[in-house]
């Protein structure tokens, strides 16, 4: 490839509040015959604004229409916009942040070196009787039974007909949205996947456990099925180790688009750490995933944040298995099957040190590229933080067979 020894590393470029890196990298060749290069880096100031109008601030001072926290991101197939979901807002799900969704502008310029972005839209998002989506965890109903106006939204994907699939969290649940954020309706889940309102893990027998629930979400290119992704294992997935639990296996959920559908697969995934966890998935063809496995430190703490390669093709289904053991599995189990595709920590990507890399969240596939790779682009959740930046990469990648 090309070099510019000339160039004093990364290029900055400021357009308002889009800060724009102009970046040149080698192409890296895996030992499975991936091909992975990183393009382009930008960065959005943590103090833009979005285009809710909603003026004033939240219970923490952070403005109700500062732009940030991006937890997932799709391609419309139009162009260069894209889908943009922040999640359930800032301090935790201590504060009425009002959930919404985004469309956004993302061009990599012709020689597939510059990134820039402009917001397009803002769309609160409402439940069937028109009431607003809230981040707070104070409007999470106390019974398991019930949803309510509480919503941590976690993936997001363009559906056929161009509704939204998004995942909730809190749920956990997979809601169908329009484009314009009303919800029309939602995928159910087994009663022995719901989030536990046990508020001592080591006393929980069953369920999701807090902040470990549906994260990521995959449609296959068909447009028939979606796939959610389990931050976590679940609770009979797990054993406790003092206040939190630990397990290897976390679970992907595959269902019909069509909602009056049972759901149709699940398989385990297998953590290659058990202090880590999904957050995000994105389908690469009808069985295989790039999946975001991640710690929950900054830089320079932080050990691992990387990008897998997950193939379901041989897994077994245990959508009938209510728990599974801990440690070795059964003979007759055979998890997905997982290749490092991206190491985001590894120093030849050259990210400036400002950025924490902390949270990897959006994974989306952007227009083709002209040589036949495929662009991968990536965003980053900066938890609303005025004077964190939210970090966007874009790698183009060619996946072996």
């Amino acid at each position: 490839m090309t070099k510019f020894p000339f160039l004093p590393g990364p290029l900055r470029l400021l357009f308002g509040p889009w800060l724009v890196w102009v970046v040149w990298t080698d192409a890296g060749l895996g030992q499975d015959g991936d091909e992975v290069e990183l393009v382009a880096l930008g960065a959005l100031a943590g103090s833009a604004k979005d285009l809710s109008m909603l003026e004033g601030n939240l219970e923490d001072g952070t403005p109700h229409d500062q732009l940030g926290g991006f937890s997932a991101w799709d391609y419309t197939g139009e162009g260069n916009e894209y889908w943009v979901l922040p999640d359930r807002g800032p301090a935790d799900g201590a504060v009425s942040y009002a959930c919404r969704v985004h469309r956004m502008e993302l061009v990599l310029d012709d020689r597939q070196r510059q990134l820039t972005a402009r917001l397009l839209a803002t769309h609160l998002l409402k439940l069937e009787d028109g009431n607003l989506c809230k981040g707070s965890l104070r409007d999470l109903p106390l019974s398991v039974d019930q949803r309510g106006v509480a919503l941590d939204p976690e993936g997001l994907r363009l559906m056929p007909g161009k509704a939204l699939a998004i995942s909730d969290e809190y749920g956990p649940a997979v809601d169908r949205f329009t484009v314009d954020g009303r919800r029309q309706g939602s995928w159910s889940l087994p009663d022995w996947m719901r989030l536990t309102r046990e508020p001592k893990l080591s006393k929980a027998a069953l369920g999701v456990m807090p902040n470990r629930g549906l994260e990521g979400l995959a449609i296959s290119p068909d447009g028939r099925r979606l796939t959610a992704a389990m931050q976590g294992p679940l609770i009979q997935d797990s054993v406790p180790q003092g206040s939190k639990r630990y397990g290897n296996y976390t679970r992907l959920i595959q269902l019909a688009v069509d909602q009056n559908a049972e759901p149709l697969h699940q398989w385990l995934y297998p953590l290659a750490d058990r202090s880590t966890g999904i957050s995000e998935i994105l389908a690469i063809d009808d069985h295989r995933y790039l999946v975001i496995e991640r710690d929950g430190e900054l830089r320079p703490g932080a050990k691992f944040k990387r990008i897998y390669v997950s193939d379901t093709r041989r897994a077994s289904d245990v959508a009938d298995m209510t728990s599974v053991p801990d440690n070795k599995l059964p003979a007759e189990i055979v998890p997905a099957q997982n290749r490092l595709l991206i190491d985001l920590l590894d120093p030849r990507w050259s990210i400036p040190a400002e950025h924490r890399l902390e949270k990897p969240e959006g994974l989306a596939w952007g227009p083709p590229l002209a040589d036949g790779r495929r662009l991968l682009l990536l965003c980053f959740d900066n938890d609303f933080q005025s004077n964190v930046p939210t970090l966007l990469l874009a790698f183009a990648v060619r996946i072996a067979d």
